[in-house]
Protein backbone atom coordinates (compact mmCIF):
# COMPACT_ATOMS: atom_id res chain seq x y z
CA UNK A 1 0.00 0.00 0.00
CA UNK A 2 1.07 3.54 -0.55
CA UNK A 3 2.87 5.62 2.06
CA UNK A 4 2.15 9.19 3.02
CA UNK A 5 4.80 11.87 3.42
CA UNK A 6 6.15 13.47 6.56
CA UNK A 7 2.99 15.49 7.13
CA UNK A 8 -0.69 14.88 6.55
CA UNK A 9 -1.63 14.79 2.89
CA UNK A 10 -3.80 17.48 1.38
CA UNK A 11 -6.47 14.83 0.80
CA UNK A 12 -6.49 13.86 4.45
CA UNK A 13 -6.62 17.47 5.64
CA UNK A 14 -9.50 18.24 3.31
CA UNK A 15 -11.38 15.13 4.37
CA UNK A 16 -10.91 15.93 8.04
CA UNK A 17 -12.00 19.52 7.50
CA UNK A 18 -15.06 18.41 5.57
CA UNK A 19 -16.03 15.87 8.18
CA UNK A 20 -15.55 18.41 10.95
CA UNK A 21 -18.02 20.73 9.20
CA UNK A 22 -20.52 17.91 8.85
CA UNK A 23 -20.20 16.91 12.50
CA UNK A 24 -20.53 20.50 13.62
CA UNK A 25 -23.68 20.87 11.55
CA UNK A 26 -25.34 17.93 13.32
CA UNK A 27 -24.62 19.41 16.73
CA UNK A 28 -21.90 17.03 17.90
CA UNK A 29 -21.92 17.12 21.70
CA UNK A 30 -18.75 16.93 23.82
CA UNK A 31 -17.77 13.48 25.04
CA UNK A 32 -19.52 12.58 28.27
CA UNK A 33 -21.03 9.66 30.14
CA UNK A 34 -24.69 8.87 29.69
CA UNK A 35 -26.91 9.79 26.77
CA UNK A 36 -25.86 12.35 24.13
CA UNK A 37 -28.75 13.92 22.22
CA UNK A 38 -28.30 13.96 18.43
CA UNK A 39 -30.62 16.27 16.52
CA UNK A 40 -29.60 15.48 12.95
CA UNK A 41 -28.50 12.50 10.84
CA UNK A 42 -24.92 11.19 11.04
CA UNK A 43 -22.33 11.98 8.34
CA UNK A 44 -22.49 9.83 5.24
CA UNK A 45 -20.81 6.46 4.90
CA UNK A 46 -18.56 7.78 2.11
CA UNK A 47 -17.33 10.75 4.16
CA UNK A 48 -16.60 8.63 7.23
CA UNK A 49 -14.79 5.94 5.23
CA UNK A 50 -12.57 8.50 3.51
CA UNK A 51 -11.23 9.75 6.83
CA UNK A 52 -11.09 6.31 8.48
CA UNK A 53 -9.17 4.79 5.58
CA UNK A 54 -6.54 7.55 5.50
CA UNK A 55 -5.36 6.20 8.86
CA UNK A 56 -5.92 2.50 8.16
CA UNK A 57 -3.98 2.55 4.87
CA UNK A 58 -0.92 3.79 6.72
CA UNK A 59 -1.09 0.80 9.07
CA UNK A 60 -0.41 -1.85 6.43
CA UNK A 61 2.67 -2.91 8.42
CA UNK A 62 2.74 -3.13 12.22
CA UNK A 63 5.26 -4.44 14.74
CA UNK A 64 5.02 -4.15 18.51
CA UNK A 65 5.92 -5.74 21.81
CA UNK A 66 2.97 -7.62 23.28
CA UNK A 67 1.74 -8.96 26.60
CA UNK A 68 -0.86 -11.59 25.75
CA UNK A 69 -3.49 -13.45 27.75
CA UNK A 70 -5.25 -16.40 26.08
CA UNK A 71 -8.41 -18.08 27.37
CA UNK A 72 -9.76 -21.02 25.37
CA UNK A 73 -10.87 -24.66 25.40
CA UNK A 74 -8.48 -27.31 24.09
CA UNK A 75 -9.38 -30.28 21.91
CA UNK A 76 -10.57 -32.17 25.04
CA UNK A 77 -12.89 -29.28 25.99
CA UNK A 78 -10.70 -28.32 28.94
CA UNK A 79 -10.48 -24.62 29.80
CA UNK A 80 -6.99 -23.23 29.28
CA UNK A 81 -5.49 -19.93 30.34
CA UNK A 82 -2.04 -18.88 29.20
CA UNK A 83 -0.20 -15.60 29.59
CA UNK A 84 3.14 -14.38 28.37
CA UNK A 85 5.13 -11.81 26.44
CA UNK A 86 5.89 -11.73 22.75
CA UNK A 87 5.52 -9.71 19.59
CA UNK A 88 2.78 -8.71 17.17
CA UNK A 89 3.67 -8.63 13.47
CA UNK A 90 1.29 -7.69 10.65
CA UNK A 91 1.69 -7.24 6.91
CA UNK A 92 -1.72 -6.46 5.49
CA UNK A 93 -3.91 -7.67 4.04
CA UNK A 94 -3.24 -11.34 4.89
CA UNK A 95 -0.11 -11.87 7.03
CA UNK A 96 -0.32 -11.99 10.83
CA UNK A 97 1.91 -13.32 13.62
CA UNK A 98 1.44 -13.14 17.40
CA UNK A 99 3.95 -14.88 19.65
CA UNK A 100 3.60 -15.69 23.36
CA UNK A 101 6.53 -16.71 25.54
CA UNK A 102 8.04 -16.84 28.99
CA UNK A 103 11.63 -16.31 30.11
CA UNK A 104 12.83 -15.84 26.55
CA UNK A 105 11.22 -19.07 25.26
CA UNK A 106 8.36 -18.97 22.72
CA UNK A 107 5.49 -21.26 23.77
CA UNK A 108 2.72 -20.21 21.37
CA UNK A 109 2.52 -18.71 17.89
CA UNK A 110 -0.70 -17.66 16.21
CA UNK A 111 -0.51 -16.66 12.57
CA UNK A 112 -1.72 -16.78 8.99
CA UNK A 113 -0.91 -16.09 5.37
CA UNK A 114 -3.22 -15.59 2.39
CA UNK A 115 -4.36 -19.24 2.35
CA UNK A 116 -3.94 -20.75 5.83
CA UNK A 117 -4.03 -19.95 9.54
CA UNK A 118 -2.25 -21.78 12.36
CA UNK A 119 -1.69 -22.03 16.11
CA UNK A 120 1.58 -23.56 17.39
CA UNK A 121 1.17 -24.64 21.02
CA UNK A 122 4.18 -25.68 23.11
CA UNK A 123 2.70 -25.12 26.56
CA UNK A 124 2.17 -28.89 26.89
CA UNK A 125 2.80 -31.40 24.09
CA UNK A 126 4.29 -29.63 21.03
CA UNK A 127 1.48 -29.43 18.49
CA UNK A 128 0.10 -27.28 15.72
CA UNK A 129 -3.49 -26.59 14.69
CA UNK A 130 -3.92 -25.50 11.07
CA UNK A 131 -6.75 -24.76 8.64
CA UNK A 132 -7.53 -23.05 5.35
CA UNK A 133 -9.44 -19.75 5.26
CA UNK A 134 -11.65 -21.08 2.44
CA UNK A 135 -12.84 -23.97 4.63
CA UNK A 136 -13.86 -21.93 7.68
CA UNK A 137 -17.54 -22.48 8.48
CA UNK A 138 -17.90 -25.53 6.23
CA UNK A 139 -19.34 -28.81 7.57
CA UNK A 140 -16.09 -30.60 6.77
CA UNK A 141 -14.00 -28.31 9.01
CA UNK A 142 -13.72 -27.92 12.78
CA UNK A 143 -13.67 -24.42 14.30
CA UNK A 144 -10.53 -23.00 15.85
CA UNK A 145 -10.79 -23.09 19.65
CA UNK A 146 -9.39 -19.55 19.95
CA UNK A 147 -11.58 -16.40 19.83
CA UNK A 148 -11.00 -15.81 16.11
CA UNK A 149 -8.76 -16.95 13.31
CA UNK A 150 -5.82 -14.61 12.69
CA UNK A 151 -7.30 -13.04 9.55
CA UNK A 152 -10.33 -11.96 11.58
CA UNK A 153 -8.04 -10.64 14.32
CA UNK A 154 -6.47 -8.16 11.89
CA UNK A 155 -9.95 -6.74 11.21
CA UNK A 156 -10.82 -6.76 14.92
CA UNK A 157 -7.81 -4.55 15.69
CA UNK A 158 -9.37 -1.66 13.81
CA UNK A 159 -6.59 -1.15 11.29
CA UNK A 160 -8.03 -2.51 8.03
CA UNK A 161 -9.55 -0.13 5.47
CA UNK A 162 -13.34 -0.22 5.10
CA UNK A 163 -14.38 -1.24 1.56
CA UNK A 164 -16.39 1.53 -0.10
CA UNK A 165 -18.35 -0.94 -2.24
CA UNK A 166 -19.72 -2.81 0.79
CA UNK A 167 -23.31 -1.54 1.02
CA UNK A 168 -22.37 0.44 4.12
CA UNK A 169 -24.38 2.81 6.28
CA UNK A 170 -23.92 5.02 9.32
CA UNK A 171 -26.03 5.70 12.42
CA UNK A 172 -25.69 7.07 15.91
CA UNK A 173 -25.54 4.50 18.71
CA UNK A 174 -28.63 4.22 20.92
CA UNK A 175 -27.03 6.41 23.59
CA UNK A 176 -25.78 8.88 20.97
CA UNK A 177 -22.18 8.58 22.12
CA UNK A 178 -20.79 6.70 19.12
CA UNK A 179 -20.90 6.92 15.35
CA UNK A 180 -21.71 3.38 14.16
CA UNK A 181 -20.57 2.20 10.72
CA UNK A 182 -22.06 -1.06 9.40
CA UNK A 183 -21.01 -2.84 6.20
CA UNK A 184 -20.38 -6.25 4.65
CA UNK A 185 -16.89 -7.74 4.55
CA UNK A 186 -16.24 -11.26 3.18
CA UNK A 187 -19.94 -12.09 3.40
CA UNK A 188 -20.32 -11.09 7.07
CA UNK A 189 -21.76 -7.95 8.61
CA UNK A 190 -19.15 -5.91 10.47
CA UNK A 191 -20.04 -3.02 12.78
CA UNK A 192 -17.59 -0.40 14.06
CA UNK A 193 -18.28 2.07 16.89
CA UNK A 194 -16.26 5.22 16.23
CA UNK A 195 -15.40 8.26 18.28
CA UNK A 196 -17.15 10.93 16.20
CA UNK A 197 -14.38 13.46 16.84
CA UNK A 198 -11.26 11.38 16.19
CA UNK A 199 -12.74 8.66 13.90
CA UNK A 200 -10.85 6.08 15.98
CA UNK A 201 -12.62 2.75 16.66
CA UNK A 202 -13.73 1.86 20.18
CA UNK A 203 -15.56 -1.40 19.49
CA UNK A 204 -15.86 -3.78 16.53
CA UNK A 205 -18.49 -6.49 16.13
CA UNK A 206 -18.95 -9.33 13.64
CA UNK A 207 -22.58 -10.44 13.39
CA UNK A 208 -23.83 -14.00 12.98
CA UNK A 209 -26.42 -14.77 10.25
CA UNK A 210 -29.22 -14.42 12.84
CA UNK A 211 -28.10 -10.86 13.67
CA UNK A 212 -26.56 -11.63 17.05
CA UNK A 213 -23.00 -10.58 17.89
CA UNK A 214 -20.59 -13.44 17.15
CA UNK A 215 -17.20 -11.75 17.65
CA UNK A 216 -16.43 -8.55 19.50
CA UNK A 217 -13.31 -6.51 20.20
CA UNK A 218 -12.96 -3.60 22.62
CA UNK A 219 -10.20 -1.18 21.63
CA UNK A 220 -8.59 1.21 24.12
CA UNK A 221 -5.50 3.35 24.74
CA UNK A 222 -4.76 4.59 21.22
CA UNK A 223 -1.03 4.97 20.60
CA UNK A 224 1.09 6.21 17.67
CA UNK A 225 2.67 3.67 15.32
CA UNK A 226 6.07 5.07 14.36
CA UNK A 227 6.69 5.17 10.60
CA UNK A 228 10.27 4.64 9.41
CA UNK A 229 9.95 7.06 6.48
CA UNK A 230 8.04 9.79 8.31
CA UNK A 231 8.40 12.14 11.21
CA UNK A 232 6.00 13.86 13.57
CA UNK A 233 2.47 12.83 12.67
CA UNK A 234 1.99 9.07 13.07
CA UNK A 235 -1.19 7.01 12.62
CA UNK A 236 -2.71 5.63 15.80
CA UNK A 237 -4.14 2.27 16.82
CA UNK A 238 -5.35 0.69 20.05
CA UNK A 239 -2.62 -0.58 22.36
CA UNK A 240 -5.12 -2.59 24.44
CA UNK A 241 -7.20 -5.05 22.40
CA UNK A 242 -9.73 -7.40 24.00
CA UNK A 243 -11.20 -9.94 21.54
CA UNK A 244 -13.93 -12.43 22.50
CA UNK A 245 -15.92 -15.13 20.75
CA UNK A 246 -19.28 -14.63 22.46
CA UNK A 247 -20.73 -18.16 22.43
CA UNK A 248 -17.58 -20.03 23.51
CA UNK A 249 -16.19 -17.21 25.71
CA UNK A 250 -12.76 -17.80 24.18
CA UNK A 251 -10.78 -14.61 24.65
CA UNK A 252 -7.45 -12.97 23.87
CA UNK A 253 -6.32 -9.75 25.52
CA UNK A 254 -3.33 -7.99 23.97
CA UNK A 255 -1.37 -5.09 25.47
CA UNK A 256 0.97 -3.46 22.92
CA UNK A 257 4.00 -1.20 23.30
CA UNK A 258 6.79 0.28 21.14
CA UNK A 259 4.59 0.21 18.06
CA UNK A 260 6.25 0.83 14.68
CA UNK A 261 5.86 -0.09 11.02
CA UNK A 262 8.44 -2.89 11.02
CA UNK A 263 10.51 -1.41 8.22
CA UNK A 264 13.86 -1.11 10.00
CA UNK A 265 15.68 -1.76 13.23
CA UNK A 266 14.45 -3.83 16.16
CA UNK A 267 11.02 -4.49 14.69
CA UNK A 268 11.97 -5.38 11.12
CA UNK A 269 9.38 -7.76 9.69
CA UNK A 270 10.83 -10.94 8.20
CA UNK A 271 9.28 -13.38 5.73
CA UNK A 272 9.81 -16.41 7.96
CA UNK A 273 7.40 -15.04 10.57
CA UNK A 274 4.55 -15.62 8.10
CA UNK A 275 5.64 -18.92 6.49
CA UNK A 276 4.00 -22.09 7.81
CA UNK A 277 6.70 -24.51 6.65
CA UNK A 278 9.44 -22.32 8.17
CA UNK A 279 7.58 -22.26 11.49
CA UNK A 280 7.07 -26.05 11.38
CA UNK A 281 10.84 -26.44 11.11
CA UNK A 282 11.39 -24.04 14.02
CA UNK A 283 8.77 -25.46 16.41
CA UNK A 284 9.01 -29.15 15.39
CA UNK A 285 5.46 -30.10 16.46
CA UNK A 286 4.85 -33.77 17.28
CA UNK A 287 1.11 -33.57 16.68
CA UNK A 288 -0.69 -32.01 13.70
CA UNK A 289 -4.34 -31.10 14.23
CA UNK A 290 -5.70 -30.31 10.74
CA UNK A 291 -9.07 -28.65 11.23
CA UNK A 292 -10.18 -29.25 7.65
CA UNK A 293 -8.68 -32.72 7.13
CA UNK A 294 -12.07 -33.97 5.81
CA UNK A 295 -12.36 -31.21 3.21
CA UNK A 296 -11.41 -31.62 -0.44
CA UNK A 297 -8.41 -29.31 -0.06
CA UNK A 298 -7.10 -29.53 3.53
CA UNK A 299 -4.52 -27.15 4.95
CA UNK A 300 -1.87 -29.82 5.48
CA UNK A 301 -1.11 -33.35 4.34
CA UNK A 302 1.88 -35.39 5.48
Amino acid sequence: MRRLGRTMTTTCLCALAGLSIILASVGCAPRQRGVVKREAPPPSFEDVVQVYNERAERLDRVWGRAVVELKYRDEKDRRQREQGEGHLQIRQPHEFALSVGKLGETYAWLGCDEERFWFFDRFDEPRVTVGRHDNVGRVCAEPLSLPADPAQMIDLMGITPIPLDSDGRTAWSEDGRWLVVSYVRAGAIERIYLDSETMLPNRIEFLAPDGTVDLVSVLENNSPVEQGDEGGFYPRMASRIDIMHVSSEAQVIIHLADLEDGSTGRGKLRDGAFEFETLVGAFAPRDYHVLDRDCEVPAWTQ
